[in-house]
């Protein structure tokens, strides 16, 4: 009996985690900062003050004095576009969406031309997942004020989420157009990029990326997943060892370097590599099944059994974990033990 197995590949998704990128808190609405007021609210008139009040606790984080602040002045300023926006900020920190799109709108209606309230809604559509209506939200503020780099890259971010990665892209290259230090957006389009096969302009936005941010193990490693991808293993390993050396713990960048380094035969390092991600997540089936492939490649059969046998426990319908053990069986000469693993396979 006899096998060939083949390591896990960096994917289009990055890996084993599927994380191509950090996960993303919902997007806040843009502030302006101020300073800190301690005063009762309710024996505050003034719309100015009361602005600076809200604006101050949101960047404290103090959201139950701000939505107090923002209530008293809709309430004493209530054909204030200028209110209604606040309150809307407050509640899209808190995460009452649709209240903040009701408040919003309500400012908007009083002020057509309130760009940063038809953005913020666009925002705040984003975060309940409401697309499409992002999507118009931010063509509106698009049509109000053309040049703001931010507005092109929010809509971007939502035009990936609909894998609409083609307009996407035209929206990240406009950004760039006007800022063409927004290190975001350069990651943003590299990604894209990526998407859209253009594997060698990926690595410029990535390397644009580290230009402004050298140390984003994000952008080291979704470089060296570029990389693997253009046949350029040394490259890309030592763009994996960029992203760990950032940042320790990254497990995925741990298994990526892995595969990389077992699929140039460098199996030894390979392992290594496997164990460092195992260090930070112990139950990675995945990484002990290509520790396993890693010794049997090196006729290593007892330490292969060993990890496959581990990687069953987590696992036990893991048929091509059944079938390398059948294969490690034979090459052992215990042909009854290959042959239960490989009908537990079947």
């Amino acid at each position: 009996m006899n096998s060939d197995h083949d390591f896990f590949d960096d994917d289009a998704d990055g890996g084993s985690d599927g994380n191509r990128r950090p996960n993303k808190p919902g997007r806040k609405p843009r502030k302006p900062k101020s300073s800190q007021d301690e005063r009762d609210v309710s024996s505050i008139y003034d719309s100015e003050m009361l602005e600076e009040m809200i604006t101050n606790c949101i960047e404290d984080a103090n959201y139950d004095r701000a939505l107090e602040a923002s209530e008293h002045l809709t309430r004493i300023a209530p054909y204030s576009a200028d209110s209604w926006f606040k309150r809307g900020m407050v509640l899209n920190n808190i995460g009452s969406y649709d209240d903040a799109v009701e408040s919003y709108q309500k400012a908007i209606a009083l002020n057509p031309s309130d760009f940063e309230a038809t953005m913020n809604l666009g925002l705040t559509l984003d975060n309940m997942g409401r697309y499409p209506d992002a999507l118009d939200a931010f063509d509106r503020a698009i049509s109000l004020y053309p040049t703001d780099d931010e507005v092109h890259f929010n809509k971007a971010i939502t035009l990936e989420k609909l894998e609409r990665h083609i307009d996407a892209e035209t929206e990240l290259e406009e950004c760039l157009r006007l800022n063409p230090q927004h290190r975001e957006a350069w990651y943003e389009l590299g990604y894209c990029k990526d998407m859209l096969g253009k594997l060698a302009q990926s690595l410029d936005c990535y390397d644009k990326h580290l230009e402004i941010d050298p140390y984003s193990s994000n952008t080291w490693y979704n470089r060296g997943i570029i990389l693997n991808k253009l046949k350029r293993y040394n490259e890309s390993v030592q763009s994996y060892d960029m992203a760990v050396a950032i940042r320790e713990n990254f497990s995925s960048a741990w298994y990526n370097r892995g595969n990389v380094l077992a699929n140039i035969g460098n199996l030894k390092e390979a392992i290594e590599s496997y164990h460092r991600t195992l260090e930070h997540e112990p139950d990675d089936v995945a990484s002990l099944f290509n520790i396993a492939s890693a010794y049997e490649e090196l006729r290593d059969y007892k330490q292969s059994i060993q990890h496959l046998e581990k990687c069953l426990e987590l696992d036990p319908n893991y048929a091509d974990a059944w079938y390398a053990l059948a294969c490690c069986f034979d090459m052992k000469e215990q042909h009854l033990a290959a042959y239960n693993a490989v009908v537990k396979a079947i």
